[in-house]
């Protein structure tokens, strides 16, 4: 009965003051200790977001890596995270997160997209083509992957096969626009 007047006094202050982010861990908190994961997920990412947001990369940071020491079961909510922290240049932090991302929800799509991205800012350029080609095989018409692709194959050197692939796709945009 405690825990869940807990939960209410602070679902409480979060809509009263959505801006005091120390309500919003402590609700994500309390949620988790109480075995409801998913709605710990749902406020962490509200709290994370809002720091991303307001550009606070550092406190979003340290908001993540509490939320991934309490061992949610999916990762899918760290995307926003590790898209900021890639734009940010802060690959490193990045590809950790990513790393516990891709480690409970690996079928992810954004999250496997950001990996291809990530590799590709770190120079990694064969493993980000493989893992672009290995999901363009099941989705050929994704545009983003072919892109994704084509970028790969370009930094690696192989000019002619990112014409083959990236032309027959901006002749169908260019169709498509007139």
């Amino acid at each position: 009965e405690d825990y869940e007047k807990a939960i209410d006094a602070h679902e409480k202050l979060v809509q009263l003051d959505p801006n005091n982010h120390t309500a919003h861990l402590r609700l994500a908190d309390l949620f988790m200790q109480g075995g409801k994961a998913e709605q710990a997920v749902e406020a962490y990412d509200r709290l994370g977001r809002m720091l991303i947001d307001r550009n606070k990369l550092d406190e979003a940071e340290q908001l993540y890596r509490h939320a991934v020491e309490q061992d949610p079961p999916d990762g899918e909510f760290l995307a926003p995270l590790c898209s900021a922290l890639v734009g940010a240049g802060k690959v490193s932090a990045a590809r950790e997160f990513l790393d516990a991302a891709l480690k409970r929800s690996p079928d992810n799509r954004e999250l496997q997209i950001l990996q291809i991205r990530t590799l590709l800012h770190q120079g990694e350029t064969e493993s980000a083509l493989r893992s672009a080609e290995a999901i363009l095989a099941v989705e050929p018409d994704n545009a983003e992957l072919r892109q994704l692709v084509g970028q790969a194959l370009l930094a690696a050197g192989e000019a002619a096969r990112a014409r083959d692939l990236l032309v027959p796709m901006a002749q169908g945009y260019l169709k498509r626009s007139n």
